[in-house]
């Protein structure tokens, strides 16, 4: 099976849109977390 971006790329942009799986959330409350 080739793989076509085309395809398959704009469904999940969509779905990840919709689970708003890029959000971030900031509070002052929050602890500082570093990678």
């Amino acid at each position: 099976m080739k793989y076509d971006p085309r395809k398959i790329e704009s469904k999940w942009q969509e779905h990840w849109a919709a689970d708003a799986v890029y959000r971030i959330t900031e509070g002052k409350g929050n602890e500082k977390y570093y990678c």
